[in-house]
């Protein structure tokens, strides 16, 4: 009988092993802090309304992860549409 213990290579658990915490580590490291759902709705308010003080609330929301989430909100009697670029530091960024 042969030692396993004195084989060379690894054994498929190991290797398995090894895949999940390196997926783990891309999703933390990659995934999670560059998509753009990183944001709330009040905090979207209170950060348009420093520019734009008439701004009175906000509609619609629609979050994307990959791309500029869309926020629709209401100055005045007009509804305009901003698009934000957010990360896990809630910093935001808005485009018209």
């Amino acid at each position: 009988m042969t030692n396993l213990r004195n084989c060379k290579g690894y054994t498929l658990i190991e290797l398995i092993i090894v895949i999940v915490i390196a997926l783990i580590v891309v999703v933390n490291v990659v995934v999670i802090p560059t998509n753009n759902a990183w944001w709330t709705s009040d905090g979207v308010l209170k950060e348009l309304r420093v520019d734009h003080p008439t701004i009175t609330e906000v509609i619609k929301t629609k979050r994307n992860l990959f791309s500029y989430s869309e926020i629709t909100v209401r100055e005045g009697s007009q509804t305009i549409t901003y698009f934000l670029d957010s990360n896990v530091l809630f910093n935001y960024t808005f485009h018209k």
